[in-house]
């Protein structure tokens, strides 16, 4: 079902009373080819709510609306965890020409009792998504967020937390913190952010340092992704908003620790191998896993078995081997994730570790250099890959 509207607000009114369910969300975008788009809308519910949505609306930035179905669960969604329902709604749409559009959905309401949104349960909510449809910089899907925006915190521990964005066309992402928005697409009035609470604008770690008050919050982080054109210089390509939510808990648990890499280098047909570590100093068992985009690939993806250590220690060898195809600007991201599983009456909490793997072709091979009166002669044999579409060449002057 298909809709005109005048305005980019959208009014809902088909959905009778307003309710409280809404916890967590965020859209992504695959570009289909041409002007064509698919949409995928997540959100964590509460399960019990009435106010259950089987089909959602969603605005597409030119005027125009869909009532999207929920296609997870068989269509009736999917309980994850005690009071977290996760929805998800699928569905394509074709745009008139190229442009700026911000794809957004909004529904009412908020679940009740967020302690940094005033009045939550009479608050609509809302996640919107930007795409630009550029001739020069040419079209962009949206980074894949491959951890749950829900989490748990402990009450004067310090919270952690990365939404392990892989972005599918290597394009380059920043992330920031921003307020969380409401009716119409505008910043919650009153919203607030707790002291202590910092997004790397690299890396994507949020950290909360730390919560001194129970119960839940949510937190708004804008992820924009940057193209870089052939005359050097980055564009913003899009953005997308996440909102997310952490309840904070009383607990006397300690977060395990995750070690591994920080970033490397790596050339295009070499084996890249390297142990990731998890340690929690409780003692208490450890579960270690990885997300990110060299996992992703469908052509000789990257490896790492997932372990569960019945001990404090969990370790795990990450390899991957690359091939021609792997070869970009921007590096890739691994995001690991240690969680530790405390007695049954704490919370369970995670450290999140980095590595960034930058994938070069390969080196020149037999190069050679023929003096030719005031210039030198370059050659060496073509590249066996052919993503590799130049070579930064260095002259070393030696002083005598």
């Amino acid at each position: 079902m298909k809709k005109v509207l005048p305005l980019l607000l959208v009014l809902f009114a088909s959905f009778g009373a307003k309710a409280t369910h809404n916890r967590a969300g965020e859209i992504t975008i695959e570009f289909l080819g041409g002007l064509s788009v698919r949409a995928t809308v997540t959100t964590y519910t509460v399960p019990e709510s009435p106010a259950d949505r089987p089909f959602l609306e969603v605005g597409w930035g030119d005027g125009n609306i869909d009532t999207v179905p929920r296609v997870n669960g068989g269509g009736d969604g999917v309980v994850i965890q005690p009071g977290v329902k996760k929805n998800v709604y699928i569905y394509e749409h074709t745009y008139a020409s190229p442009s700026t559009y911000r794809v957004f959905m909004e529904d009412p309401n908020r679940n009740g009792g967020i302690n940094n949104i005033p009045n939550s349960v009479n608050v609509p909510f809302y996640i919107e998504t930007e795409i630009i449809i550029s001739p020069f910089a040419g079209a962009s899907s949206t980074p894949v967020l491959l951890n749950a925006p829900i989490d748990d915190a402990c009450v004067e521990r310090v919270y952690e937390h990365n939404p392990g964005a892989y972005d599918p066309d290597g394009d380059s992402l920043s992330y920031e913190l921003v307020t969380c928005i409401g009716e119409g697409g505008i910043p919650i009035s009153g919203y607030s952010f707790p002291t202590g609470i910092t997004i790397n604008a690299v890396t994507g770690d949020l950290v909360w340092d730390a919560p001194t008050q129970q119960g839940e919050y949510n937190f708004a982080i804008k992820i924009i992704e940057w193209r870089r054109l052939e005359d050097g210089t980055y564009v913003p390509v899009g953005y997308m908003i996440r909102d997310m939510q952490v309840t904070v808990l009383p607990c006397d648990n300690n977060p395990p620790e995750v070690h591994a890499i920080d970033e490397i280098c790596v050339e295009a047909g070499d084996t890249l191998e390297f142990l990731v570590r998890a340690w929690d100093q409780d003692g208490d068992p450890v579960t270690l896993t990885g997300t990110g985009g060299p996992l992703e690939q469908t052509i000789s993806p990257a490896t790492f078995t997932q372990p569960i250590s019945s001990q404090d220690t969990a370790e795990s060898t990450f390899r991957w081997i690359t091939e021609c195809n792997h070869v970009q600007l921007q590096p890739y991201t691994m995001s690991f994730r240690a969680e530790d599983d405390p007695p049954s009456n704490e919370v369970e909490l995670v450290d999140y570790h980095t590595t960034f793997i930058t994938v070069v072709g390969p080196a020149p091979e037999n190069p050679t250099a023929d003096p030719q009166g005031n210039a030198i002669q370059l050659n060496w044999e073509q590249s066996i890959c052919s993503e590799v579409v130049g070579y930064k060449v260095y002259r070393r002057i030696e002083e005598y």
